[in-house]
């Protein structure tokens, strides 16, 4: 992938950018002008700078004067595209004009990764000077008369533009504190902007060369060996005599030149501590690997900071990792496009070279969007977790497509009361457990709640209307909508609270609970019940199965693998167009569908599957056809003979039930 194609990610991938910038069809120089300000901040991997592009960014478009300055500085491109992005920046230094270009140098070029901007002439225009305010433009001279010891103090150099930058960073005590056309108090300035080098990248870069030999001096009338850093009351600075400071490389690993020169494994790139269903794919992907003996390290990405990330059960397989990715392999457990945003673009093309990369990636429609075709050339083979997705990746992509079914387990459950959870005990309890981060629309549980509705219409009478007392009935049905990050003050999660709070019989569990507890609200259930539009698996189907529940669900999309009419209730579903904005990467052309359920058929089956309670046989049919096919061992198993198929290339025979890493 080169600089351009990450570009283009970059334009796929921040929508609201393209907007900001007008920028809807194909990137225009707004976008480019964003990306070279702030894009490659957040996209590191591919932030390094072709000449042309310094170059421009290095041209002057204005310039700043001050008393202090010798002459108007000027203002390159770099600084006037980084300031439209910072209004922080703005905002405090609105009336400095100076400051803000102190903040460009002293920290702007380093958190905007534009070190690679600083050279010679900077380094030049920056070195020279200051003016009345800032300094004495003659050089050096001393102070008059003797210091407090009887000894002739030493000559204080003239301040530079640098140095007169820094200073109108200062509170404006500190500055009348520190008068910088008085020698002393430019002394003790600089003893504080010396210190500050040590911490700044972007200073040191700009530092002339000349203070580092001013700096080891010996200062005259101090005794021998004391040096003008010793002066200044600083420890050795580290950075004395190095060469100036550059942007760090991310990715520190250095590829070989094949994957076949790398052991036997898997590195499994995933939301290792993310508490969500994609989070849970690696982590089974864990369980699958000890089972059958495949070596492997467990590599986190960063879900982003919305998301918890309280799930440590991997945490000794990520602290324990030296090498991060020292497998021939790499299975990426995480949508194609988190792929591309969260790894390939923040840690660049070499996280990919030197290994065999399988995208184990999640999709829910049944066709993929054109747009990101080019995303499949990041990947060797793509594994599809059901027949679902397997038909469309095959229908997509020229690459390997291998079924490899997604493992499930419910070992973590931790027993949770009804009492505990507010829910009656003589309750029928349907659930839904549904995160907002996976899209209202496509999770539908507005459907759940009209299917519920029609199956159990609410028939109570007034409350002030005295019914006489009836014989004991069965158990009142409720439904339970288990959810998280849902978004206060957005209009659609305001019209699902209200139309929740309509009905008492329905409770809506608005957060995040522990993996244990997730599973002990399942179990606390009857029934679970999901009218999806579409599901690349159904994870939480899958974990109601395995504990024995009965489910309800849309017969479309993944969970068609494992939910049929013998282990379960099919609701019978209609065609329906993906309309603009329902989902995210998808345009008009793209020709996506998914399934709209059958509220009626969904009523029905809502009922069926509340007799199907008091089936024993039934219900044990269910548990033991989850036991197979959600099994860590079984799937294990055809991972790794997928993985020694590939492996027969090398001429070596992969290790024989090798012990996983710890």
């Amino acid at each position: 992938m080169n600089a351009n194609t990450a570009h283009y990610y970059a334009w796929l991938l921040r929508p609201d950018v393209r907007k900001a910038t007008k920028s809807e069809k194909t990137p225009n120089p707004a976008f480019e002008a964003w990306w070279l300000a702030k894009g490659r901040v957040e996209y590191p991997g591919y932030a390094a700078l072709t000449e042309q592009q310094a170059a421009w960014l290095r041209e002057p478009t204005g310039s700043i004067t001050a008393p202090d300055l010798p002459t108007p500085l000027p203002v390159p491109r770099a600084m006037q595209l980084v300031l439209q992005y910072r209004p922080d920046v703005r905002r405090k230094y609105a009336a400095n004009t100076a400051a803000l270009a102190a903040w460009f140098y002293t920290a702007g070029l380093n958190e905007h990764l534009l070190l690679p901007l600083v050279d010679a002439q900077w380094v030049r225009l920056l070195d020279a000077p200051a003016g009345p305010t800032g300094s004495l433009p003659q050089g050096e001279r001393r102070e008059q008369g003797l210091d407090s010891a009887g000894r002739q103090p030493a000559a204080v150099p003239a301040g530079t533009v640098l140095m007169a930058l820094a200073w109108h960073l200062l509170e404006a005590d500190q500055r009348a504190a520190l008068p910088l056309n008085e020698p002393a108090a430019r002394l003790r300035f600089m003893s504080m902007f010396f210190s500050a080098v040590g911490r700044s990248a972007a200073l040191q870069a700009l530092l002339a060369r000349r203070w580092h030999a001013w700096l080891q001096q010996e200062v005259e009338g101090h005794g021998p060996g004391i040096a003008r850093w010793q002066q200044l009351g600083l420890t050795r600075p580290a950075w004395l005599g190095q060469p100036p400071a550059a942007n760090a490389v991310l990715h520190t690993s250095k590829a070989p030149v094949s994957w076949r020169e790398r052991p036997f494994g898997v590195n499994l790139y995933g939301f290792a501590f993310g508490e969500l269903g994609i989070g849970e794919d690696v982590r089974m992907a864990v369980q699958a690997c000890d089972a059958v003996g495949i070596p492997y390290r467990v590599v986190n990405v960063d879900p982003g900071a919305q998301l918890r990330q309280a799930d440590r059960l991997l945490g000794s397989h990520v602290e324990s990792a030296q090498d991060a990715a020292p497998y021939a392999f790499n299975l990426f457990c995480m949508p194609g496009f988190d792929m591309v945003g969260r790894v390939v673009m923040r840690e660049g093309q070499q996280v990919l070279q030197g290994h065999y990369n399988i995208g184990w990636w999640p999709w829910e429609l049944p066709v993929w969007p054109q747009r990101w075709k080019p995303a499949f050339d990041l990947v060797q083979e793509v594994w599809a977790a059901t027949r679902f997705t397997e038909q469309m990746y095959r229908s997509a992509t020229q690459r390997a497509v291998t079924w490899m079914p997604l493992p499930a387990s419910v070992d973590r459950l931790e027993t949770v009361s009804r009492e505990e959870l507010g829910l009656p005990r003589d309750a029928f309890v349907y659930l839904f457990v549904f995160d907002l981060n996976s899209w209202l629309t496509r999770k539908n549980p507005m459907a759940v709640i009209e299917a519920f509705q029609r199956a159990f219409p609410d028939k109570r009478p007034a409350v002030n209307v005295r019914q006489p007392r009836r014989a004991k009935t069965s158990p009142k049905p409720m439904l339970v909508l288990k959810t998280m990050n849902g978004r206060e003050g957005h209009p659609v999660w305001d019209d699902f609270k209200a139309r929740c709070a309509h009905d008492d019989r329905i409770v809506l569990l608005d957060r995040t609970l522990d993996r244990g507890q997730v599973l002990g609200l399942i179990d606390a259930c009857d029934v679970y019940v999901s009218l999806h539009r579409a599901e690349g698996f159904g994870r939480t189907l899958a974990e109601a199965m395995l504990l024995g529940k009965p489910v309800v669900a849309t017969d479309f999309s993944g969970n068609t693998d494992f939910l049929t009419q013998e282990v379960g209730f099919p609701v019978r579903w209609s065609r329906r167009e993906v309309q603009a904005g329902d989902y995210l990467f998808i345009e008009p052309d793209d020709g996506a569908w998914w399934a709209q359920p059958d509220i009626g058929h969904a009523a029905q089956q809502m009922m069926a599957a509340r007799l199907a309670t008091q089936d024993s046989a039934f219900l044990a049919k269910l548990k033991e056809h989850a036991g197979s096919a959600f099994s860590p061992t079984l799937i294990g198993t055809r991972m790794r003979e997928r993985l020694e198929e590939i492996w027969q290339a090398t001429g070596v025979k992969a290790p024989v039930r090798a012990a996983a890493d710890p």
